[in-house]
């Protein structure tokens, strides 16, 4: 009897035994939690309810544990688990194979550019505006000024890394993105966490999601307080942003050439140091009378191209539709400019050049 006993009380307890003897030797408060659960779940009216909710928590913790703990032994075994690099390409790769469209999606293009900004740019900003540690100082003020450093760094590194492809895709740029995303960033973790127990809560017993959900509510709140704040400055954004994709293209060039510079400094800094000493060399043994001709030639070609440069920009097509009713001695012509820049004349005599068009045109 005793032994069937037994049995029975393995079979049925095993996994809680395997839960509690770990927890118990490694911290009572623990244990001491699961003790109260388990009395409230006996002893009074709603103990069942009790007991689905926190298995439904334990339920999904384990759940969780058990998928980060295989991605980590996995990425253990491949040797790659702090490669971030990896870890975003693997991640866009199979998104792209399994929806190739969603390249042109502009949510895609968006988080995987912050998600580069975050790992090649922001470690460089927070290390520029990390204070030298003072002696003495307090470790929770200096605490505090390193979460604040750090989360300012991190969004000025997701914005550098897309605003191009904001104002590629939206035609407008904020310009209170940095600071609004600073204040409402504390509610993120809050807004994440108590909107997953509103959920599980929810699932088992209606009344506790609703409890976690007004909770939830509060950092909701906050968050939307945050973003109307901003949003609400007269000068937040801009608008009818006009720039084309071989600009992005070559920003994130540049960009990627600096960050290179950046990770190659001392290399580069020697480099340097090198070309100069070879030009100076160079140039000292040259007499000024002989680079006088070479030197006129060169701003020769500076003015040209500064004309030429300045004339591309101010023929480039600002976005708008522009619409022009003229006055052409017999009756009204209408001049139609595209946001493209292309022209459209409307009922225009042959001999009339208007704008630059001297093309010869059939009145219609």
């Amino acid at each position: 009897m005793g032994i069937h006993h037994g049995g029975l009380c393995v079979g049925c307890c095993w996994a809680l035994m395997v839960v509690l003897f770990p927890l118990g030797m490694m911290n009572l408060l623990w244990m001491g939690l699961f003790t109260l659960v388990m009395y409230l779940e006996k002893n009074i009216r709603y103990g069942v309810v009790i007991g689905r909710v926190a298995g439904g928590v334990l339920l999904a913790s384990g759940i969780v544990l058990l998928l980060m703990g295989s991605v980590f032994l996995v990425a253990e075994l491949l040797g790659r688990q702090r490669n971030a690099v990896a870890a975003i390409s693997f991640a866009g790769a199979v998104m792209v194979a399994y929806q190739p469209h969603v390249l042109w999606d502009a949510s895609f293009q968006l988080s995987f550019l912050s998600m580069l900004g975050l790992i090649f740019i922001s470690h460089y900003l927070i290390h520029s505006m990390q204070p030298e540690a003072v002696t003495g100082s307090n470790k929770y003020l200096q605490s505090i000024k390193g979460i604040m450093i750090t989360g300012f760094g991190t969004t000025m590194a997701a914005i550098i890394a897309t605003w191009p492809v904001t104002a590629l895709d939206f035609r407008s740029f904020s310009l209170v993105g940095a600071p609004a995303t600073f204040f409402a960033m504390p509610s993120f973790p809050p807004i994440i966490l108590t909107s997953m127990l509103t959920s599980f809560a929810g699932t088992l017993w209606q009344p506790s999601g609703i409890l976690f959900g007004w909770v939830s509510w509060l950092f909701l709140s906050y968050f939307i307080l945050v973003v109307n704040l901003f949003g609400a400055i007269p000068v937040a954004y801009i608008t009818n942003v006009a720039i084309q994709p071989w600009q992005a293209i070559s920003y994130y060039g540049a960009l990627a050439a600096l960050l290179v510079m950046l990770n190659k400094r001392q290399a580069v800094s020697v480099y340097c140091k090198r070309l100069y000493e070879k030009v100076r060399s160079v140039l000292s043994g040259l007499k000024v009378a002989s680079l006088k001709p070479y030197i006129y030639w060169a701003l020769a070609i500076l003015v040209v191209a500064n004309t030429l440069v300045w004339t591309a920009y101010a023929t480039v097509p600002d976005g708008k539709l522009h619409v022009s009713v003229l006055d052409v001695g017999q009756g009204e012509s209408i001049l139609i400019r595209t946001p493209d820049g292309q022209n459209i004349v409307v009922n225009m005599r042959r001999s009339i050049c208007l704008s630059g068009i001297s093309k010869s045109t059939s009145s219609y």
